[in-house]
């Protein structure tokens, strides 16, 4: 039991001490306005994790 607890400790104090940001451009063809895309991120190791976001004007999306 004590294991399970200092792995865990040490598995949430790496993700908030290397958090990771995703960013780039979605495009909408034939358009110039690409703003509201919906951009979805799944991760499934070491759990599932399901968030999104959406795009601005000129096609850009972050996620941290």
């Amino acid at each position: 039991m004590k294991k399970t607890i200092i792995l865990l400790g040490l598995v949430l104090t790496v993700n908030i001490i290397f958090g990771i940001t995703v960013n780039g451009y979605a495009y909408l063809e034939n358009q110039t306005d690409h703003s509201g895309i919906k951009v979805f991120f799944e991760r499934t190791v070491p759990s599932i994790l399901i968030d999104s976001t959406f795009t601005d004007i000129n096609g850009y999306f972050l996620m941290e």
